[in-house]
């Protein structure tokens, strides 16, 4: 099946969220996902319709095997109306370049992927902005096998509070601004921030935490490359690692980064 560029990708391969073809599909909260495979000539489409203002999106049991492409433009609709939007796959959620979500609704977005997320454009919301990559409730037989990596190096990120988590993998970070609220990055790897990319918490006494190797399992480094940068405004900047997650313990490193 062909997709749009333009379209943020839910479920990249087999095991995502969502279905493929001509149809209505009911979601628990009310509304559908309308899809048609012979959209523009054939490049198809996927449509949210009819979510409530606490809506949820795509869930991991929303034809679980199949992937599923999403017009970002109706992700922004729901936003700016102030609905909450939840967007599950079992195995990969990616963002494609010119799929840009810009919306000044008060929504708050959720990605929840089973393996790795991948950003890269831009995402600026009013609400706030949690992703999550290896999330323990997609269905484990729809997942791909391999390592999470949550990568948004490639994107710019702006919303009231961005909390990223990844308990498989990696988290690749780019620049990223809240402006009310905290940044919270979780890995049980590595955190790197990307070369020139700046971290900021605009409000002051909110703050930054990078947390590494959050199941002091196997290790896990927190890199800043050449001309990254984090601000805080006054409030605290928390670089460490360990279970507790708030950055308390150390970031040991491991043989990515010493």
């Amino acid at each position: 099946r062909r997709r749009s560029s333009a379209a943020p990708r839910p479920g990249a391969g087999a095991g995502s969220a969502g279905g493929t073809g001509n149809g209505v599909r009911a979601l628990p909260n009310g509304g559908y996902v309308i899809s048609s495979k012979s959209y523009s000539g054939g490049i198809g489409r996927v449509s949210i319709e009819g979510i409530a203002a606490s809506g949820i999106g795509v869930l991991f049991s929303s034809t679980p095997a199949a992937p599923l492409s999403i017009n970002p433009s109706d992700i922004i609709t729901q936003l700016d109306a102030g609905t909450s939007i939840t967007l599950q796959a079992n195995n990969d959620i990616t963002q494609n370049v010119g799929a840009a979500i810009t919306a000044t609704g008060l929504g708050n977005l959720t990605m929840q992927a089973g393996r790795s997320v991948i950003l890269n454009d831009v995402i600026n919301i009013a609400g706030v902005l949690d992703i999550t990559a290896n999330d323990a409730g997609a269905i484990a037989a729809n997942r791909t096998a391999g390592a999470a990596v949550l990568d948004a190096s490639l994107a710019t990120l702006t919303a009231s509070a961005i909390n990223l988590t990844n308990s498989g993998g990696d988290i690749l970070a780019g620049a990223m601004t809240a402006n009310t609220g905290a940044i919270h990055l979780t890995a049980s790897n590595n955190i790197s921030v990307a070369a020139a990319k700046a971290i900021t918490a605009v409000v002051v006494g909110m703050g930054v935490t990078l947390n590494a190797d959050s199941d002091a399992l196997n290790g896990g480094a927190i890199r800043m490359n050449d001309g990254s940068s984090i601000a805080s405004n006054g409030g605290n900047i928390t670089l460490g690692g360990g279970t507790t997650g708030n950055g308390s313990g150390n970031a040991i490193g491991n043989a990515t980064y010493i």
